[in-house]
């Protein structure tokens, strides 16, 4: 505005020879309005979105609402009465915003119907050549907006709409395969698919290179994960003016019906997740390393078996050349022995009778000697040693006190005790322990070497010491370990789940059901010991506390891989027939 409005008077505003100014005008104030009143309440209605909690939260700016779709009436089929089967995301243009509509923000809901509102309301779209036809069709399709937004907005609604909104084909499954290329083609877009209906984010289904424990936490966590998925939203509803018996009746089978979708989805889901496992090739790799390990370990076992039975069959050979050896020897020494106390029972009689210390033919007993009675029971009671040293006492004084001693032993009757043998101590055990390391297998009369390392132990003595503890060490093996190894655990849930269950009856050689897993155990595991009834009743109840699902699954797995890689033909006649019915 300019500060001076110039005026013309009596001339033609153009012409500037007679233009004369006849004053100013001074410039106005300056004013500040504040806005108020009735379209500005409702233009700020406008920009303002009611939360789901009632409270008024200011529209996220950050929002694109540029992509929400004007729908054309004319493309929909919109009967009021029947809104429960139309598409409510495309009604309000929410179809192409870039999210799965199951995703769709709740904001984006709001903008979308207030901009349904200003495009479709009757009022808005109303003409003057409108006929009632027209107006019923604008005033139904606008119902129908509205159905859309009051379910899309709700919660609970959404959540039962979003659970049918799918199109066609979206449950199906993949069938099992064997092939890796259709698992890797088919399977994860399936993951996918599927981890839309699961309460928490799945871990990844992963690639070729994922580790097993990443492989068995996918499964893990899919089958135990819980769906927010309901199937409620196609119920029948019952009238405002129907009885309470009806109502009631109607949701009784609405229930019942709930139930068994729940059921059917659930039973889907687990074919679907025992399809993965069984066509997934990462699964299949890591049961065939963890074969070949058994393999391998069980190959290992079985060359260090034949090992030392190879050694121990030498050994035992060698034993027994040694003991025929040692037995000729003493047979031998037993012969001489015999030859020696001959010799020396003679020489003690003619000593006596050279001494003239023995009963003559005439009764008479000489001083200092004995009777012929007490001479003969020396003779056969005396050891070959004391017969000798008393033949080679040289003073007959000393000899004649060595036999008042022995008849005074014989008159009183007191047998001779042979000295108690020595126990054995933890030093001498040491030496036998460092003696049988050191000296060899292969040297002569190995034992006789042993005992001259080991003071004051004859070599009998060593030997018998070196078989106790043989004994020893031999029945610790024989001993059930507490903790029971795996070819053992899978062979009994054989046993007491389809050889021998529950009802089997008792056998006459083995005893009770428990007895004869006893038996089967021991002779199906290969071991080297056997297990006891309690010890097996123990490991059944422990057994029954195992989860389900995944664990139960693999070990089932496991035992089936088990039983394929042992190549051996079971006895049949280790499972009890069932009777033939006459």
């Amino acid at each position: 505005m300019a500060d001076v409005l110039e005026l013309t008077v009596g001339a033609a505003a153009g012409d500037a020879a007679e233009f004369t100014a006849l004053g100013s005008i001074a410039p106005g104030p300056t004013v500040t309005f504040e806005p108020v009143g009735a379209w500005f309440t409702s233009q700020m209605a406008s920009d303002v979105v009611e939360a789901d909690d009632g409270e008024a939260v200011e529209e996220d700016t950050a929002l694109d609402g540029s992509k929400i779709e004007c729908p054309n009436q004319n493309k929909f089929d919109c009967d009021p009465s029947n809104w429960r089967s139309q598409d409510h995301y495309a009604l309000l243009g929410c179809k192409n915003l870039g999210y799965p509509t199951y995703k769709v923000p709740v904001e984006l809901i709001h903008l979308a119907f207030r901009k349904q509102t200003m495009w479709n309301h009757p009022d808005k779209k109303s003409r003057g050549d409108w006929t009632d036809e027209d107006r019923e069709a604008a005033d139904g399709f606008f119902t129908c907006i509205k159905k859309a937004y009051e379910t899309l907005s709700s919660e609970t609604d959404r959540r039962l709409f979003d659970s049918v909104d799918v199109p066609d084909g979206y449950d199906e499954i993949p069938k099992e395969t064997k092939d890796a290329a259709k698992f890797w083609r088919d399977y994860p877009s399936a993951f996918t698919r599927n981890a839309r209906w699961l309460k928490e984010d799945p871990p990844p289904v992963g690639g070729e290179d994922a580790t097993e424990d990443e492989v068995n936490a996918l499964y893990e966590f899919w089958y135990s994960a819980e769906t927010w998925r309901e199937f409620g939203y196609h119920e029948e509803q019952p009238a405002d003016n129907d009885s309470r018996d009806q109502k009631r009746y109607v949701e009784k089978k609405n229930k019942a019906a709930r139930k068994k979708k729940q059921k059917e989805e659930r039973a889907r889901l687990l074919q679907f997740l025992d399809n993965a496992y069984a066509s997934d090739p990462r699964i299949k790799k890591f049961r065939k390393a963890k074969k070949d390990a058994k393999l391998a370990q069980e190959q290992a076992v079985k060359e260090k078996a034949e090992r030392e039975k190879r050694e121990a069959e030498i050994a035992a050979a060698l034993e027994a050349e040694r003991k025929e050896a040692e037995e000729k020897t003493q047979r031998e020494a037993g012969k001489n022995n015999k030859e020696m106390a001959k010799r020396a029972k003679r020489g003690f009689m003619k000593t006596l009778k050279r001494l003239e210390l023995i009963q003559v033919d005439d009764g008479t007993v000489p001083e200092g000697g004995v009777t012929t009675a007490h001479a003969e029971k020396m003779k056969d009671t005396l050891s070959t040693e004391r017969l000798r040293s008393m033949m080679e006492m040289k003073d007959k004084a000393e000899l004649t006190a060595a036999l008042a001693e022995e008849v005074q032993a014989i008159e009183s009757g007191v047998a001779r005790v042979e000295p108690a043998k020595k126990e054995w101590s933890q030093e001498e055990q040491s030496k036998l322990e460092e003696a049988l390391k050191t000296v060899p297998k292969d040297v002569p009369d190995r034992w006789a070497e042993i005992a001259k390392l080991v003071p004051g132990r004859s070599k009998g003595e060593v030997m018998i010491r070196v078989k106790t503890l043989m004994a020893e060490i031999q029945a610790k093996k024989n001993l059930a370990p507490v903790e029971w190894i795996e070819e053992e655990r899978l062979v009994l849930v054989k046993a007491a789940s389809k050889v021998y269950p529950p009802g089997t009856q008792p056998d006459p050689n083995l005893g009770d059901r428990w007895g004869q897993i006893a038996h089967y155990l021991q002779t199906h595991a290969h071991t080297t010991w056997k297990r006891g009834s309690k010890d097996i009743i123990a490991q059944v109840n422990a057994m029954k506390n195992v989860s389900s699902g995944l664990a139960a699954k693999k070990e089932a797995d496991d035992f089936q891989s088990f039983e394929r890689e042992k190549g051996k033909q079971r006895d049949k006649s280790d499972v009890p027939q069932p009777k033939k019915k006459k």
